[in-house]
């Protein structure tokens, strides 16, 4: 028994006949860029023209079509990439400053707390030590006057 010939409509694209073709259907892509493709037994698909036109296609990975990037866009993907990511390591780098601006501010205020605290602690000594020299009577008269 002879073997059945390829699918040509499989073998460069898609057949509608499907499993009840009666020529033969080979899945597997040839790989070998030097290869008579006339005599080659695999899969040569042409390139699917709503993925080169549209960039995309609606079966995705189930196109019998090859999705073809071209170079152009690799090369525009990769400049943008390239922005991206600039843009990222100048944002880390504005976000490191701002924290070390937020570190010096934090601890500016704690100083400027501490300080605070030491005057009205020490204004509070003060204010004790006073009323302790005070006579009683005397603050009751200077109420009655008033």
């Amino acid at each position: 028994m002879a073997t059945q010939p390829v699918c040509r409509y499989n073998k460069f694209g898609f057949c509608k006949y499907l499993e009840n073709c009666r020529k033969e259907h080979v899945d597997t892509l040839c790989e070998d860029l030097s290869c008579d493709i006339k005599n080659c037994i695999f899969r040569h698909p042409k390139e699917c023209k709503f993925y080169r036109i549209y960039a995309r296609c609606k079966f995705s990975e189930w196109c019998k079509f090859a999705h073809v990037k071209n170079d152009s866009e690799i090369e525009k993907l990769k400049d943008e990439n390239e922005k991206i990511q600039q843009k990222l390591e100048d944002l880390e780098k504005v976000i490191n400053e701002k924290d070390k601006m937020m570190e010096n501010i934090v601890q500016s205020m704690l100083q400027k707390f501490k300080k605070l605290e030491e005057q009205i602690h020490n204004s509070d000594v003060d204010n004790e030590a006073e009323m302790t020299f005070c006579n009683p009577s005397e603050v009751e008269k200077e109420t009655e006057i008033e």
